[in-house]
């Protein structure tokens, strides 16, 4: 043991007292050992959220969002037991700030600049996410809106919109975890539809028949109307005759596009 006069003053660190907190106000008995690394874990995720103030640039904001492990989520897997992370997401930049302070440009519409800036926004928050250092972090429909103060369906025109511009199906939430890397042709059609995609050119986007469109699209709406009128996953199932899984990959489609199905919802 140290006999410096300032040993006791080092010892009076969060680490330190998460360990006399499992040992003396918990009873947690066991190794000492485990216990300090216990208070290790939780030290570390503690840091984890609450990142230092002064290493967040301005305009950034430090969120936490579910981590992509690489593949698709176990089915029927609940949010509070997903893997998450932090990262610090560019909010507003210098640009954004340079772009306000100029104005719209006089030959186009004000609504129309606005909404270009918030796209650029919300696929310049997407891309930082999956490029977190600390692990690809994946953002939702719903946190997208929270971040851009939107509604979500309004952040769902920005995604179709975004699509439409660039071909590009920007890698939200519900794309990647539909399937791994790469969503399904079922996930990829509906929330096209779900985005006010017609189904004709759902069918050219996706290279599908107009009728596997239109059978997706039946299938889905029919899962909607069920689960609104309260039926279980296995009841709708057993109703339309599909297989769970694929009811399951509706409703999940169907909560992320309409979040307020799913409160008080049953399995």
């Amino acid at each position: 043991m140290s006999t410096s006069p300032y040993h006791a003053t080092m010892q009076h660190t969060f680490r330190q007292a998460i360990v006399y907190l499992l040992e003396n106000e918990y009873k947690l008995v066991g190794s000492h050992k485990v216990i300090q690394m216990i208070a290790d874990d939780i030290a570390e995720l503690q840091a984890a959220y609450y990142r230092d103030a002064a290493q967040v640039p301005p305009g950034h904001i430090v969120w936490r969002g579910t981590l992509d492990e690489g593949h698709k989520p176990a089915v029927g897997r609940k949010a509070e037991e997903e893997p998450t992370v932090t990262a610090v997401l560019p909010l507003i930049t210098d640009g954004d700030i340079a772009e306000k302070v100029q104005g719209c440009p006089p030959d186009k519409h004000a609504g129309t600049w606005s909404r270009e800036r918030s796209i650029r926004r919300m696929v310049r928050l997407v891309n930082a996410g999956l490029n977190n250092p600390d692990g690809r972090q994946l953002l939702s429909l719903a946190e997208l809106a929270l971040l851009l103060n939107r509604s979500v369906s309004t952040v769902s025109g920005y995604v179709k919109e975004h699509f439409e511009q660039t071909d590009e199906l920007l890698p939200i939430k519900g794309y990647v975890l539909d399937q791994g890397s790469r969503p399904t042709h079922k996930g990829q059609i509906l929330r096209l539809y779900e985005q006010g995609m017609a189904p004709p050119d759902i069918a050219r986007a996706t290279e599908h028949s107009l009728k596997a469109v239109d059978r997706y699209i039946k299938d889905y709406e029919r899962v909607k109307v069920l689960l609104g009128k309260g039926l279980t996953v296995p009841e709708i199932s057993h109703a339309i005759g599909k297989g769970e899984r694929t009811v399951l990959e509706y409703r999940n489609i169907v909560w992320e596009f309409h979040p307020d199905m799913a409160s008080g919802a049953e399995g």
